[in-house]
């Protein structure tokens, strides 16, 4: 009996992670975090794991980034939603979220690339969510 109970105890514990990952603030970005465009860059990844949002390197330069969220879990990164297209970011490149301008894509010389639009307010924090959506949360 404890044998059957125990696959059906974990089953019922991984059903249950979500809610509790959810409820705990997970997928937030806090002012001032940052990601810096490299070929090991790291990125800002979904509670869910099924996005990943940070910088893409262009197939034909490698030293150029466009701003992403692709699916995270896939073998072949399938982008699905993208930034700066127009204007690639050069390696060091950085995005970064500041409290009174949204999320900010830099140069390395600190020129802007893009930015988020914001109408009014400071940013407290940014959240993931797992329907692909990145929110930028005001006072």
């Amino acid at each position: 009996m404890a044998s059957v109970l125990h696959p059906l105890l974990s089953a019922y514990l991984l059903l249950l992670l979500p809610l509790v990952t959810a409820q705990s603030g997970a997928g937030e970005i806090g002012v001032g975090s940052s990601i810096k465009a490299s070929r090991d860059a790291k990125s800002w990844v979904y509670p869910s794991s099924d996005f990943a949002f940070g910088f893409q390197q262009l197939e034909n330069n490698e030293d150029l980034f466009i701003l992403a969220i692709w699916y995270y879990k896939v073998q072949i990164r399938t982008i699905v939603w993208y930034a700066n297209g127009y204007k690639p970011a050069p390696t060091r490149s950085k995005i970064e979220l500041i409290a009174d301008r949204g999320l900010v894509l830099s140069d390395p010389r600190g020129q802007l690339i893009w930015r988020s639009e914001i109408a009014t307010g400071k940013v407290t924090v940014a959240r993931m969510n797992d329907t692909c959506n990145f929110e930028i949360k005001k006072i």
